[in-house]
């Protein structure tokens, strides 16, 4: 993760370098020079904060003012506490795609389209490729299921067991009659 640090020195930069490699190893810190689009920033001052915010696009939260990383003397003071942020920074990573409501309905959708066909198909396989055998009998309570007139395999009809969002609105269905069960109706 490539954390861009703008305003400093040399050796301020070595000395937070090792910072980093103590704080996480997940964590690049690079100058001017580094990537395009960093992952975090690091500034001195707040000008430089606001100008890296409007250069980079990053969020806010993701562009940090550090007046200790002036000078080599301010960083050796609070070497802990920068050994913290940088672990916290590491901690939170770098920032994932913009989830759209609209792409995350269409997913939903499409996922049960997809689960619900896979289902299909399966009911379909298992009805047809059953075979009753001789050689292991079935219990004598699951005979009036396996065999005779209303055989529910011999007639293809499976048992459907809800799985996902289906699970869940059966779910809470559930929980909401049970509640109104013991409050009473017209309290919820």
């Amino acid at each position: 993760m490539n954390v861009l640090v703008v305003g400093t020195t040399e050796p301020v930069l070595r000395r937070l370098r090792i910072l980093a490699a103590s704080a996480s190893r997940r964590l690049d810190l690079v100058d001017e020079r580094g990537p395009a689009v960093p992952d975090w920033i690091l500034t001195v001052t707040v000008e430089q904060r606001a100008a890296a915010i409007t250069r980079h696009g990053l969020a806010p939260y993701r562009v940090i003012a550090l007046p200790a990383l002036a000078s080599e003397s301010e960083l050796t003071r609070s070497d802990d506490s920068i050994r913290a942020g940088l672990a916290k920074i590491a901690g939170i990573g770098a920032p994932g795609p913009p989830l759209s409501r609209a792409g995350v309905a269409l997913t939903r959708v499409v996922l049960r389209w997809i689960s619900g066909a896979i289902e299909r198909a399966a009911l379909r396989s298992a009805a047809e490729h059953f075979e009753f055998s001789d050689d292991v009998p079935w219990p004598p309570a699951a005979s009036r299921w396996t065999t005779g007139e209303g055989a529910e395999l011999k007639n293809r009809v499976l048992e459907r067991i809800p799985v996902g969002p289906e699970l869940d609105d059966i779910l809470e269905h559930q929980s909401r009659k049970r509640a109104k069960r013991f409050a009473g109706a017209d309290r919820i």
